[in-house]
């Protein structure tokens, strides 16, 4: 369920939602202070290590409403940056597991993370044959 958000709440969510990596200038202000802390304390975003701040699973559905997809991320590097790519799962079980595959296949990943999207489903993940397109026929014996 989506928490309740004030206007200026609101409004400062979708600055953090839109800023590029790093480019968010925060709370310079008391009142934007204020918002910025009672964000922080409901769990709805959260400071990225020194590159700005970004939306938790709970900030995004406040701004966003119920996810439509999950979308895996990495970090592949000292930069300590979350990347991610087009793929866009219906739960996030099938998101875990893409991105564990990933993890296994690439050496350079350090950490990663199952986002929320409001981007459509475009991929599936079946255990037996692995990453599938939502428009590729559904492996044998299994519906669409």
């Amino acid at each position: 369920m989506a928490k309740k958000i004030s206007e200026a709440q609101r409004k400062m969510l979708n600055e953090i939602a839109t800023a590029p990596v790093g480019g968010w200038l925060g709370a310079d202000t008391v009142p934007r202070r204020r918002t910025w802390d009672a964000l922080v304390i409901r769990g709805l975003v959260y400071q990225n290590g020194g590159r700005g701040a970004a939306l938790t699973d709970a900030g995004r559905l406040a701004l966003f409403g119920p996810p439509v997809s999950y979308a895996p991320e990495v970090i592949a590097d000292d930069s300590g940056v979350w990347c991610g790519n087009a793929l866009r799962f219906a739960t996030r079980e099938e998101a875990e597991k893409n991105v564990r595959d990933l993890s296994w296949r690439w050496m350079a990943v350090r950490e990663t993370r199952v986002v929320t999207s409001q981007d459509p489903v475009n991929y599936r993940w079946d255990d037996a044959t692995g990453l599938g397109s939502v428009d590729a026929p559904a492996p044998a014996g299994e519906a669409k």
